[in-house]
Order: C-alpha cells, then structure tokens, then sequence
C-alpha cells in the first residue's frame, strides 16, 4: 500500500510538474486581474523569439503537441489557473499563488473539492506555536498583518468571543478570537503539518504522532471522531484533524482547548 501511495504523489507530482514546463516553455510570466496581453521577445538571432504572455481571466491557453488546455479562472474571488487535457483525461490541475492541487477524477475514493494531493509553492506549516507568525494569543492585528488579511469578525452567543473566515491566496481557514486574542484556528487548503496536508488519509497523523493521538466524538455526526494531538512543553496548545467520510484529513486546526469546540463562538 506504501508503494501504491508513493506512486500516486510521483504521478500527481509529475502531472503537476509536466504542466509547469509546459507553461514555462509558453513562458506564462504571470496572471493578472486587468490590463491587456502583452507580447515581449525575449531573444534574437538564430532562434525563433520568445514572447511573455500575462492573461487575465477568461483566457484560454491550449498546447496541442502537449495535449493540454489551462483557463485564467478563480475561485471566491482569488485567481488560479485551472489545467486538463484537451481530450478526456484523468487529472485536473489547479494552480494557485500559494499551492498546487491534483485531482484524480478516476479515483473512486474522491471526494468533491478535496484535492488527491497538494503542494505547497510558499509552505504555512502548522505546528503546535501555530503558523505564518501567529502564536495562540496574538492580537488581531498581528493576525491580520503577518497572514496579509483583512477579518471581518462576527461575534457569537458567548461574551467577548468572535470568529472571522479568510483566505491569502491558496490558504483558506477561519479564526476564532476571545477578547480579540487569538485562541483558535482552522483550515481547509494551503497548511500543512509534518507531511500531513488536506486530503491526506487519517492514518498518516496517528504514524506522525503515534500513541498521543487522541479522539473525541463530533455530536452531530453519529459514528465521526476528529482526532487531536496536545503538545508536550507548555503552554500544550494542541492540533486538530477532521476526517472526511472516507478518512481523508478535510481540516486542520491549531489553538488551545478551543481548537476543539464544534460550535464556534455558539
């Protein structure tokens, strides 16, 4: 099963690999939001000149000698670059600032916008000191600042407590805050922790962590548990995995004992 997986990462590393060359022959320099396409050569003299293309969105790119087609698109108002084949094919690539997803479409395991497999362009690791410079108990402010954010906070059923969803390029999560001090956070795309990303199956956290792995059962899903693991020097923050139906890590969350709440700020 290890060697079907590491087969599976080197396919979807490929994929992903395969279409960056492919778009750096094109020598897509960059996408943008406005402004017209532009044509620069690059060379001159014997060899044909190259030119830089920035495409907004909407444009199509296709390279038929590659057997590929990639769309400036986007996704709740952040731009990727969405990547198949011409003709009917097994992957989809997606391309954003932050990360890369692979989407097997033959894989009967798959599950609707979790990607098989992701990588990360500019990594947020996750640890138990939290990620991107934001520690449990940083201010908003500091929050906003170090992750390039603006949270929109909506306050809850108990006192001082708060709660804001954003997302800086391919990372997308949500914060809670208690007196405007960080306590929690969750994510859903572009973190990752020790080897452990979205879409990866459970059983890789409990060979990460081993026996501190631990599980508390969801109230609302009958038969779900989402997993935590406490840190072992103070001031044992903790790190949460929810499991999809099909035991693949949809979330993952750092914090204090609120990490672990359901309800948010209910």
């Amino acid at each position: 099963m290890r060697k079907l997986a590491e087969q599976k990462l080197a396919v979807g590393a490929g994929i992903a690999l395969g279409v960056a060359v492919t778009l750096g022959v094109l020598a897509v320099a960059r996408q943008g939001g406005g402004g017209d396409k532009r044509r620069q050569p690059v060379t001159a003299g014997a060899n044909p000149p190259r030119h830089v293309y920035t495409i907004r969105r909407g444009d199509v790119i296709r390279v038929p000698g590659a057997g590929t087609r990639c769309e400036a698109s986007g996704e709740g108002g952040v731009p990727n670059l969405f990547c198949t084949r011409t003709s009917a094919g097994r992957y989809q690539v997606i391309f954003w600032k932050d990360s890369v997803d692979v989407y097997d479409l033959l894989d009967p395991r798959r599950e609707p916008m979790v990607p098989t497999v992701s990588f990360n362009w500019v990594a947020w690791p996750v640890g138990f000191a939290g990620t991107h410079g934001v520690r449990t108990g940083a201010s908003v402010a500091t929050a906003e600042r170090r992750w390039h954010v603006r949270l929109l906070l909506h306050s809850g059923g108990s006192p001082g407590c708060a709660t804001a969803s954003f997302r800086a390029g391919g990372v997308i999560g949500a914060a809670m805050f208690i007196d405007r001090r960080l306590r929690a956070a969750w994510f859903t795309s572009g973190v990752v922790v020790r080897g452990i990303r979205i879409g990866s199956p459970i059983p890789l956290v409990r060979r990460v962590f081993g026996a501190r792995v631990r599980s508390l059962p969801n109230p609302y899903i009958r038969g779900r548990r989402y997993y935590y693991v406490a840190s072992t020097q103070a001031p044992h923050t903790l790190l949460r995995f929810d499991p999809s139906p099909k035991g693949r890590v949809v979330s993952i969350g750092f914090g204090d004992r609120n990490v672990l709440v359901v309800e948010g700020c209910a």
